[in-house]
């Protein structure tokens, strides 16, 4: 017992792993405990604020972000099991940017456009394609924006996808209009309301929603469809042991309701899209990344032609 003892004595004493003492952890959590009462006071009036200016947007004309729960229903919204699978595609950066340039549009709109048109070409081949947009959630950095300590300042905000769109090009200049109403809305919500909303749940309540969340039955309109995420990637080329890396494909995790990620990020005039999902509800991924390199070439075919915006 002495012995045992001794040890986990020790163990109190031994700094973490990541530098800081046991003690100084355990403290932290006992004096965020004790700060929950107070963020949560704080965090509620600001959500009923932004929930009231949301309205109001609404009702005065203005535009506003994909709502949640009243996205269309798809073969990759449902429950999914702990099995995964994945699909990688990669499509020239060049390209996208002479369609940007062209459409006068962002590289991130042009993104959304061709993960827009695959999706809607994946959809349509299986007599599956709603007939209202498909939304996505796409996570924002807010760095630089948000006073919140932490390095992982992320917002989120809702994307319609436009899939109902049959031409590419009017596809393409209602995802950029939509895109800056959605981020207008984004920015009037603030950068701190999520990160806010985390300090009073806590890691502990956030764990014991992601592992209740697959149990609960889904509403017949989900939340949102899939996350899509474009990051930037290095400017400069990367090596490996000496082998030069000509691609990067990013996985970012599947989340409730949704069992659909695309990730993009770009490296040496290239974009590598990830692509991971569930193999109960979607089997056939590699048919979703085969449909993008089409995406974009229906985009180019458009700038080749000389088709001007719509």
């Amino acid at each position: 017992m002495r012995h045992g003892a001794r040890r986990a004595a020790a163990r109190a004493g031994r700094p973490h792993r990541h530098g800081e003492p046991a003690a100084e952890i355990a403290a932290g959590g006992l004096i965020g405990a004790a700060l929950r009462p107070w963020r949560l006071a704080r965090v509620l009036p600001a959500t009923a604020l932004t929930l009231a200016e949301t309205v109001l947007r609404a009702r005065g004309g203005g535009q506003t972000m994909a709502a949640p729960f009243a996205a269309p229903a798809t073969p990759f919204n449902g429950t999914f099991t702990r099995r995964r699978n994945v699909a990688l595609a990669g499509v020239d950066l060049e390209d996208v940017k002479a369609v940007k340039r062209h459409f006068r549009v962002t590289v991130n709109d042009v993104v959304t456009a061709i993960c827009a048109g695959a999706l809607r070409q994946f959809l349509a081949d299986r007599d599956a394609l709603p007939e209202v947009p498909l939304v996505a959630s796409v996570p924002v950095s807010v760095h630089g924006k948000s006073s919140r300590p932490g390095r992982n300042q992320t917002t989120w905000m809702l994307c319609r996808l436009e899939t109902h769109i049959d031409d590419p090009v009017h596809r393409l200049t209602t995802i950029a209009e939509k895109n800056a109403a959605a981020k207008e809305h984004a920015a009037a919500m603030g950068p701190t309301l999520l990160q806010d909303w985390t300090q009073v749940a806590g890691q502990t309540v956030f764990g014991v929603a992601r592992k209740l969340l697959p149990r609960i039955p889904l509403p017949d309109k989900p939340p949102h469809n899939l996350v899509l995420s474009n990051v930037a990637g290095p400017r400069h080329q990367l090596y490996f042991l000496g082998c030069r890396l000509d691609g990067m494909y990013p996985l970012g995790p599947i989340i409730a309701g949704a069992a659909l990620n695309i990730t993009v990020m770009s490296l040496g005039g290239r974009l590598g899209v990830g692509i991971l999902s569930c193999p109960d509800l979607v089997p056939d991924l590699w048919d979703l990344a085969d449909a993008f390199p089409a995406a974009l070439k229906e985009l180019t075919n458009c700038v080749r032609s000389g088709r001007a915006q719509t």
